[in-house]
């Protein structure tokens, strides 16, 4: 069944995040042939400053995390535009954050074809699973239509006082 397949190719997302690879992609053995695996980490003040910033700003505490600007209670931080290095099917989407009570994160990831046509955003549904390393995962993964050569994600910040804190987000495509 679908869902059958979708939770299948999550906990093979997992494995990826788990598995000391090094760059490049993966290539696992799948029932109906090999399925390439990659992932793209944004974790560092670096990696988050290609972005856009809308009442979000780049803290620097530990290697840097994103969080509310002053006493906003709403933020946008888009990412830089990722390149694939094969066309990606399906993404799951997993982050690091301390919501506190009240706040909350919402996801949105897009892809773009080899014609240069973006998707619409797509909101990533939100996960109950937590890895060992804290990191959230995302309900399922978003499968598209057509093959991506790109993909973008974006974060709407939600909260007040000491809302959320973004650390990590990692996205696994195949």
């Amino acid at each position: 069944s679908m869902r059958r397949w979708c939770v299948g190719l999550g906990l093979l997302a997992l494995l990826v995040l788990t598995c000391p690879w090094g760059q490049g992609a993966a290539s696992v053995a799948w029932a109906n042939g090999d399925v390439a695996l990659d992932r793209w980490v944004q974790t560092t003040i670096a990696d988050f400053s290609g972005g856009t910033f809308t009442g979000v700003v780049v803290d620097p505490a530990g290697d840097g995390e994103l969080r509310l600007l002053g006493h906003r209670s709403q933020g946008t931080y888009t990412s830089a535009m990722q390149p694939l290095p094969f066309p990606g099917q399906a993404v799951a989407l997993l982050y690091k954050a301390r919501v506190p009570s009240g706040a909350r994160l919402v996801f949105e990831l897009r892809a773009r074809a080899e014609a240069g046509d973006w998707s619409s955003w797509m909101t990533v549904p939100a996960g109950l699973w937590t890895d060992g390393a804290g990191r959230v995962v995302g309900e399922s993964l978003l499968a598209f239509p057509a093959g991506a050569w790109a993909l973008q994600y974006r974060v709407t910040f939600y909260g007040r006082g000491n809302g959320p804190a973004l650390e990590e987000v990692t996205i696994v495509y195949m």
